[in-house]
């Protein structure tokens, strides 16, 4: 971590930091991965996508380098900007932070949901060369999680339905195995049971259709048991969708089809349902045109974040 941190600092500085200043940075985000939150997440994601400064992240490394070393420290904003997302990288990537799964999934969605306001302007961001695998982390928790290998030796269902009474099936570690991808079979039958009754219950409006697939697939299926890729069944459901239009003129769209769902307490990241719901936010895009696809893509992240976020 100590040579990517290097990479990052050379990335916002013409004149280089010192190496005994390096390793005091190093040992500060030490101190303040201990403090992180959800909401202390999205700020810094902020932080290094808008090219901003997070005043809170600066006061926390002015106050701790002043007390371990007794004194000032005097950063540029380009190096804080970069420690923001050093910071984000090493929680979301690393292995040496006491991070939930889950929680990695969650931030990485995060960083993947904030990426939609430097569309057409990615090479605005400082060091965006570790961007992508900070977002793929949370496609990779998808699938790990819905793993479940099938029982070599199944004999559950012969048992259940061979016997005249059920009250003699013991329950052992290889039956819960069994049930478990029993479970996972009948999941899988209802995600293609919800992909036909998508496809025949379509919306007219195209953007609506994209809004409909992606809250359904992030919402409904009970993914941990589907081994699905919901992005290629998006494209798969939303094939001969096309067209392209104004995120303004999408808005109007979904406003004026009443197709909208009502959330509580969104993550800030979730920037298209914000937008959609109450026009705050992304005004610097409003006016970049969208296929219906991108969008349902977009949606889909942001749908999965709110839920797995509870």
């Amino acid at each position: 971590m100590a040579d990517l941190l290097e990479k990052i600092l050379r990335d916002a500085l013409i004149i280089p930091v010192t190496k005994e200043v390096e390793s005091r940075l190093e040992q500060i985000c030490n101190k303040y991965y201990e403090t992180i939150t959800f909401d202390k997440i999205e700020t810094l994601v902020y932080s290094f996508m808008f090219n901003e400064k997070d005043d809170d992240l600066v006061s926390f490394f002015c106050k701790n380098y002043k007390e371990s070393y007794s004194e000032e420290l005097k950063l540029s904003t380009p190096v804080y900007i970069v420690l923001s997302e050093y910071i984000v990288y090493s929680l979301i990537c690393e292995n040496n932070h006491e991070i939930a799964e889950k929680d990695k999934a969650k931030y990485s969605l995060v960083v993947k949901n904030t990426i939609i306001l430097c569309r057409g302007a990615y090479q605005n961001i400082i060091s965006p060369s570790i961007i992508p695998e900070m977002y793929a982390i949370s496609d990779g928790y998808r699938t790990n999680q819905n793993f479940i290998e099938k029982p070599i030796n199944s004999n559950l269902a012969s048992a259940i339905f061979d016997s005249d009474t059920r009250d003699n099936i013991s329950i052992t570690p290889e039956n819960i195995k069994e049930f478990e991808y029993m479970a996972k079979v009948t999941a899988c039958a209802e995600y293609e049971k919800l992909i036909l009754d998508l496809e025949k219950d379509m919306p007219q409006n195209n953007y609506c259709k994209a809004y409909k697939c992606a809250y359904a697939l992030a919402k409904d299926p009970k993914w941990k048991f589907v081994d699905k890729n919901p992005v290629e069944t998006l494209k798969y459901i939303l094939k001969r969708v096309k067209g392209r239009k104004t995120l303004l003129q999408i808005r109007e769209d979904l406003v004026t089809s009443g197709c909208l769902k009502t959330f509580e307490n969104l993550s800030k990241s979730s920037l298209l349902l914000h937008y959609f719901n109450n026009k705050s936010y992304l005004s610097n895009i409003e006016k970049q045109k969208f296929a219906p696809l991108e969008i349902g893509v977009y949606l889909y992240y942001e749908f999965f974040l709110e839920r797995i976020k509870k």
